[in-house]
């Protein structure tokens, strides 16, 4: 249950960190000389790699960068806390979590804003409620959950055909 506890929010921290609905978008082509002295500090570990790193890839840190430098310093302890489950986890549970953002991302907004709605709503609940309802989903068989998972399902608005 701990680990099931712990991917749930691993899985929420990595959708909210890397939700990027309403960020200005950032050059593709950043060389370390263009960076600001705070971001070259923050990046300096990276100095001697970052103009052979692809350019996606150097936007994604940037924007990671600066949703740190955003934060106050009590959401950078939660977050480097998490981080550090993170590093811990199995790579196949980091595969499985990966896998499960990614098809989250390919769901419409609606969808997308849905789960988001019930997951708040989940954390809303007292600890007791959030403790029984846990208790009740692990004590049931694979074929319950499995029932439980189609409902859910068979209630979403079928997803948009795949583009070629």
């Amino acid at each position: 249950m701990n680990s099931l506890k712990q991917t749930l929010k691993l899985t929420v921290l990595l959708l909210l960190l890397n939700s990027s609905a309403g960020w200005a978008e950032t050059p593709t082509d950043i060389s370390w000389s263009s960076l600001t002295p705070e971001q070259q500090q923050s990046l300096g570990r990276m100095e001697n790699r970052w103009d052979q790193l692809p350019a996606e890839r150097r936007t994604n840190i940037l924007k990671g960068v600066e949703r740190w430098q955003s934060m106050t310093p009590e959401q950078r302890q939660v977050s480097a806390q998490r981080m550090k489950r993170w590093k811990k986890l199995p790579p196949e549970q980091k595969r499985k979590m990966r896998k499960n953002f990614q098809q989250f991302r390919e769901l419409p907004p609606e969808q997308r804003r849905a789960i988001r709605n019930r997951h708040e709503s989940f954390n809303k609940m007292s600890m007791e409620k959030r403790q029984m309802i846990r208790q009740r989903w692990d004590s049931m068989t694979p074929e319950q959950r499995a029932r439980v998972r189609l409902r859910i399902q068979q209630s979403r608005p079928a997803p948009p055909p795949r583009r070629p």
